[in-house]
């Protein structure tokens, strides 16, 4: 089943939760997906991106993302939060640590784990920095299957 790993500690880089999971089969998976990751998606929503290859997007284009995904039938493999300062800098930082690979999950099943999990991660987020003036994005990967299951 997968799991979502929650938020890094501020001290240590370390998960939260204490069910922290390597991530190992996520970065298996982003190696698999050839198509650049934007491609896949609409342009009204990869134009709003923050990197020109990844599909990293605030909240609300995320779930707009994740939704068009579903309905494509685009398997959702994971994702994994991003910040970005009011410079333009880029990173990880105290975003939340995103999901294990959700390869085993149909479609359907891993958009649902995903909006649900995105939503939760930017709550706690802006709950436990209210003050940043970072904002958060999240990093979907995402690969086109024909054997999809729905």
């Amino acid at each position: 089943m997968a799991k979502f790993i929650g938020q890094r500690s501020a001290m240590s880089g370390r998960s939260t939760f204490e069910e922290r999971l390597p991530t190992i089969s996520l970065f298996r998976t982003l190696l698999v997906c050839q198509m650049p990751q934007l491609e896949i998606l609409p342009p009204d929503i990869a134009r709003r991106s923050i990197s020109r290859r990844e599909i990293v997007l605030p909240l609300d284009a995320a779930i707009a993302a994740v939704d068009w995904c579903a309905t494509n039938r685009i398997h959702i493999l994971g994702w994994e939060g991003w910040v970005q300062s009011p410079d333009g800098r880029v990173g990880h930082g105290n975003a939340p640590q995103g999901t294990t690979s959700l390869e085993d999950l149909s479609v359907l099943d891993a958009a649902d784990f995903c909006r649900q999990t995105i939503r939760a991660a930017a709550l706690e987020w802006t709950e436990t920095y209210p003050k940043t003036t970072d904002r958060l994005h999240f990093c979907i990967t995402a690969e086109a299957r024909s054997d999809a299951r729905p």
